[in-house]
């Protein structure tokens, strides 16, 4: 991610922009008053997406690990069809996307802090082809997230890695399209999901050291560093922390903050 700040305060609003699949030097919103650009280190394996739009309720949810086992209705995945946060919304990655998000990890604005992006778009399709079916056993959920108003795709959010009562996430891309406060939404939504839906306990992930915007903004959020390993500063969030922080977030959202 880059370090330029963007002051949002000398944002102009501007109407809902066209749904386009190419991006500029835009990143996070950095809670009220500042944009960074793209967000937390993504898996080590390469990004490469696949179904039917969004008919979503025919998937098999049969295997989700035992940790994770009641946190869900295993008989009704319509969990995937109510996450919505503030102005931005998730809906599953799909091979649909493949081209929008081989866009967004071959724009050098956005992939400086990010995993070796496929060689082409195709072949991130076929990556996504591949993470469906880790999708339909719970061990991972990739989302495409888009703006609440006009359903314009504006980036991409991750949770994999699952261990234990831990989870990982990243692949945390975010456009021009962005709403103002896509960043903190985004982020609050993850942690929503994982923590109340997947009933996890706590957060584990790494954020490049020279990062050091998003590496504060994990931090504003509860987070807290535990070592340097090579080029990452890896950091960990609990559930506790989070729900410490939570109101806090939310004020921010609705304009209270």
């Amino acid at each position: 991610m880059y370090s330029q700040i963007v002051r949002a305060k000398s944002m102009k609003r501007r109407p809902s922009p066209p749904c386009v699949h190419q991006t500029r030097a835009i990143g996070l919103a950095h809670y009220r008053d500042e944009v960074v650009c793209d967000g937390t280190r993504t898996a080590r394996s390469p990004l490469n997406g696949n179904e039917d739009g969004y008919q979503r309720k025919a998937r098999s949810w049969s295997c989700l690990s035992s940790i994770r086992k009641g946190a869900i209705d295993l008989s009704s995945p319509s969990w995937f069809d109510s996450l919505q946060k503030g102005a931005i919304t998730f809906s599953p990655v799909r091979r649909e996307h493949q081209e929008y998000i081989f866009s967004l990890r071959t724009n050098p604005i956005y992939n400086r802090h990010l995993s070796a992006p496929p060689a082409s778009a195709a072949k991130q399709g076929d990556w996504i082809d591949g993470y469906v079916t880790r999708e339909e056993r719970g061990e991972e959920f990739y989302f495409l997230i888009t703006r609440t108003d006009d359903g314009c795709p504006c980036g991409t959010v991750r949770l994999y890695d699952f261990q234990g009562t831990s989870f990982c996430w990243g692949s945390w891309i975010l456009d021009q399209n962005k709403p103002r406060l896509a960043a903190v939404e985004s982020a609050l939504l993850v942690y929503e999901i994982a923590f109340e839906k997947l009933k996890f306990l706590e957060s584990h992930f790494d954020v490049r050291v020279d990062n050091t915007r998003v590496i504060k903004f994990h931090e504003r959020m509860g987070a807290v560093r535990t070592e340097i390993l090579a080029d990452d500063q890896h950091m960990r969030l609990t559930k506790a922390a989070f729900e410490a922080e939570k109101c806090n977030l939310l004020r921010i959202i609705a304009g209270n903050g």
